[in-house]
């Protein structure tokens, strides 16, 4: 359920395939994608018990364009060409094959990612695999109409929500794209002075050590976009090369009470301890979602771009708009 874009399509040339290769990790670049090498696939432990299978070789590409989109798999078949999605499964007789109809749902990360990824594929197209056929069920691959893509988005996320409730049962959690949202909400125990002061210093640390010229982190909306600036830096000074380092660590721990007391600023929220996370934001924008803004911090030292911080904090910014109205 949700905007979802497939694709078939094969290039029987290998040098055809090469270029496509070439071409697509600097449109990655680009656009910010993360890019996964696919090495070739040869054997596999099968899922009926401890049988190894022999699975078709591919090579290629896998690309992230946003944390909430699903990947964008470029994989060929090395015997045919025939483009393939990402994973394979057992015909019950030993028969291991690639799935040929590519999926990718965009829903979660939104119209501009899901146009990106049109641009993507209808460069594809044109330049290295003329036989591609797409079925974007927004419309917005042949037409190009932008309005007519966010009326799509907003139709899913109304069926989305009204499907989520008569399937959740009662008690049971419920998540949406992958986000946590408590049932009710409920009135937050207060946090101790510890952890209170374990965030203002973390917070502080970041302030001070990579504040200034330019960058503020004042917990305004604004901020959250010198959080990422400040990350691109850091890429390009390979600060978190090391992403289990100390030093990694450290800016995570500072980059995630950042982050969480600017989302909390922002869209509302309240700091409780999880006997599982450690500290979380929870009831944020009212409605009660939950985010670990130390694990958003972590997967965007050791994911990149694709995980901005400032794509988070527009998930929840609008999935909260929507299940507000939906109420």
């Amino acid at each position: 359920m949700g905007v979802t874009v497939s694709f078939t399509g094969h290039q029987p040339e290998s040098g055809a395939r090469d270029a496509a290769l070439t071409w697509a990790r600097t449109f990655a670049k680009e656009t910010q994608w993360v890019v996964a090498d696919t090495v070739c696939i040869e054997r596999a432990r099968g899922f009926l018990g401890d049988q190894v299978l022999e699975v078709p070789k591919v090579l290629g590409l896998t690309f992230t364009p946003h944390f909430a989109c699903e990947p964008v798999p470029l994989l060929f078949l090395q015997s045919t060409g025939q483009l393939v999605d990402a994973f394979f499964f057992d015909e019950g007789n030993g028969d291991v094959r690639l799935q040929s109809e590519v999926l990718v749902k965009t829903q979660f990360a939104g119209p501009t990612v899901h146009a990106e990824v049109c641009q993507f594929l209808a460069t594809l197209k044109e330049r290295f695999v003329p036989d591609l056929e797409v079925d974007d069920e927004t419309g917005f691959f042949t037409t190009g109409d932008a309005a007519a893509l966010e009326l799509a988005t907003d139709a899913a996320w109304v069926r989305i929500l009204e499907r989520s409730r008569t399937l959740r049962e009662p008690g049971a959690p419920l998540a949406i794209g992958g986000i946590p949202i408590r049932e009710q909400a409920r009135e937050c125990p207060p946090l101790s002075n510890e952890h209170r002061e374990l965030l203002d210093e973390l917070e502080t640390w970041l302030a001070t050590r990579y504040g200034g010229f330019g960058l503020d982190f004042d917990r305004s909306s604004s901020s959250i976009e010198h959080l990422d600036l400040l990350m691109i830096e850091a890429d390009q000074e390979g600060w978190c090369d090391d992403v289990e380092g100390p030093e990694a660590e450290q800016i995570a721990h500072a980059l995630g009470a950042t982050f969480g007391q600017t989302v909390a600023a922002n869209l509302g929220g309240h700091w409780e301890v999880d006997p599982d996370e450690g500290l979380v934001l929870t009831e944020i924008g009212g409605v009660g979602l939950i985010m670990n803004p130390f694990q958003v911090a972590a997967s965007r030292i050791a994911h990149g771009p694709s995980h901005a911080f400032e794509y988070h904090f527009a998930v929840y910014r609008d999935l909260a708009r929507r299940l507000t109205a939906s109420e």
